[in-house]
């Protein structure tokens, strides 16, 4: 049977549902759209959004941004997976880059590289360069910067999910033939099995492409600014005081939805091509990958460094090498609100999150299926700019007001499809046997969930739910629109402070990142401790019941 990402056959009334939430904030944005605010015809609109200057520049830069890193992920997680399948050796770091987050990286990478950072200062001391001379991020024309964070996230992304379905291929079989054909381990990698991993992979690479093109965590921190990206124009658009300018921002994601359903249509066919062709042979040496994964690696270690130097700096000259430091926590009081709230905000998410996916696995389990519907990976090719503009609408609409509880949903959508996709391999991989046994001792179907399913998949559950609350703890689209700008978290509190006092951005940045990360090994922690005395449950011993 083939492994595949997308499930065929009948749909449940829960995917309706949920489709139907899928479909609501694109509803929601054709009322501002239309005009119903600003009382313009919608042609006026879009009169206001062609006006934009520079508008074609901001599009094409952003279509070279999510191009090029998702070209440079997609061969950077083709090598570090070869280098798995094919050595079997397992990069635990790779796993711990998933936590960091987004705009935590960039920042780190904006106080390293930029003029006056933590990179350039240590360089000057041997070359003696200049301000003016120094590479400033901010003003990047080409967005390297941009494409440099994007593709550290992007490329432990895919090669976490390349390396399972890898494993999952009959590999046995695949080596048997590339020795018969004379082939190397490499070779036999890049042409027989990788291809195949790559087919299965195009909702994970589509989802990367989205948040290339439309993210605005990365893009408000590194992004250039002469022009700025897209997604940054029209989120300026979206929250603009002005009834057109809001009106031309919904017209200008409306178009950007359609843009990326003709995009999915044309990334099927470029892959489907692509790989019905010969099988693909990579001319680049191994050395060259190998070059890149270990100044990507360099960039991280330098950007975490820089967020911890800046974070206890009380001042820096330009001489010295290294600042003068301060461990006086008081002037960061103001971040422990936001850190609390953080907190209650990913705790609350978490919790929903990895229920809901409890709930509708059983339930899909209960109607025979065994694989995910299509329905949950389109919640992550839904850019959080338009959904949060789209349920905002809603909201206003229902005679509501922003606050913590639609933060709470907003996060909960991308939350939860994070989980499913985490958790639907093993909650489905369901031993029929065991299911026969239960049946046969009369024992409810929610009570087998709660004392049996639930223990057996704790060790996945518990990462599914550090991957939630890692998720809720990025977020900055969902938390600033569907919070009105009052509600207030370390991640919007970093990008109030990124264009301000270095020491705030930092040390909130680097809250941003310790707080999903304690999360992670937290869970390592818990696993390694419950699941010590579980050896039968693991596959690895018998159980002796004497």
């Amino acid at each position: 049977m083939e492994v595949t990402l997308f499930r065929t056959g009948s749909v449940t009334w829960v995917e309706r549902v949920f489709g139907l939430i899928l479909v609501i904030p694109v509803i929601g944005l054709f009322d501002e759209a239309l005009g119903q605010y600003s009382d313009r015809s919608w042609t006026t609109g879009v009169d206001r959004l062609l006006n934009e200057p520079a508008l074609v520049q901001s599009i094409v830069l952003s279509i070279w941004v999510a191009v090029v890193s998702l070209a440079i992920s997609i061969s950077l997680a083709r090598y570090l997976s070869g280098q798995c399948v094919t050595s079997g050796s397992v990069r635990r770091w790779q796993s711990l880059l998933l936590a960091i987050p987004h705009s935590a990286l960039a920042l780190g990478l904006l106080l390293a590289l930029s003029s006056g950072g933590v990179g350039w200062r240590w360089v000057s001391q041997f070359l003696e360069l200049s301000a003016d001379h120094q590479y400033l991020f901010p003003r990047d024309p080409w967005g390297l910067g941009l494409i440099a964070s994007l593709v550290v996230k992007e490329t432990a992304f895919l090669t976490a999910i390349a390396i399972p379905i890898a494993q999952r291929l009959p590999l046995a079989s695949y080596r048997a033939l590339s020795r018969q054909a004379g082939l190397t381990q490499t070779e036999s990698f890049n042409q027989l099995i990788w291809p195949q991993v790559l087919s299965l992979m195009k909702p994970a690479l589509f989802v990367v492409f989205v948040f290339g093109l439309t993210n605005l965590e990365v893009s408000l921190i590194l992004g250039p600014d002469q022009p700025q990206v897209f997604a940054v124009r029209l989120f300026q658009l979206v929250t603009d005081p002005n009834p057109l300018n809001r009106q031309a921002g919904s017209l200008g994601l409306i178009v950007l939805l359609l843009s990326l359903g003709v995009a999915w249509l044309i990334f099927r066919r470029v892959f489907r091509t692509r790989l019905h062709q010969e099988r693909m042979v990579h001319h680049t040496p191994g050395w060259v990958w190998l070059s890149i994964d270990r100044c990507l690696i360099g960039l991280v270690c330098l950007s975490l460094l820089s967020l911890l130097l800046w974070s206890i700096t009380q001042r820096w000259s330009v001489a010295d090498v290294l600042p003068v430091m301060s461990f006086r926590l008081a002037a960061l009081a103001p971040l422990v609100d936001p850190m609390i709230m953080s907190l209650m905000i990913g705790c609350t998410t978490t919790v929903l999150s990895v229920g809901l996916a409890i709930a509708v696995l059983e339930y899909q389990v209960f109607r025979g299926h065994a694989r995910l519907h299509w329905v949950w990976w389109a919640f992550l090719w839904m850019p959080a700019l338009p959904m949060s503009a789209g349920l905002l609408a809603w909201i206003y609409l229902l005679g509501g007001a922003p606050g913590l509880g639609p933060v709470i949903l907003g996060h909960t959508l991308i939350a939860l499809p994070y989980v499913m996709i985490v958790m639907s391999d093993a909650w489905f991989a369901r031993d029929l046997r065991y299911q026969m046994i239960l049946n046969q001792s009369g024992l409810a179907r929610w009570r087998a969930v709660i004392q049996i399913w639930i223990p057996r998949h704790s060790r996945l559950l518990l990462i599914a739910a550090a991957l939630a609350f890692s998720v809720s703890c990025a977020l900055y689209t969902q938390t600033v629109l569907l919070g009105g700008g009052r509600i207030e978290t370390l991640m919007t509190e970093l990008m109030v402070a990124v264009s301000g006092e270095r020491r705030i951005a930092a040390f909130s940045g680097l809250m941003n990142l310790l707080l999903p990360l304690m999360a992670f090994v937290l869970v390592q922690l818990v696993n390694q401790w419950s699941w010590r005395n579980r050896i039968g449950m693991q596959g690895e011993g018998d159980a002796d019941f004497r």
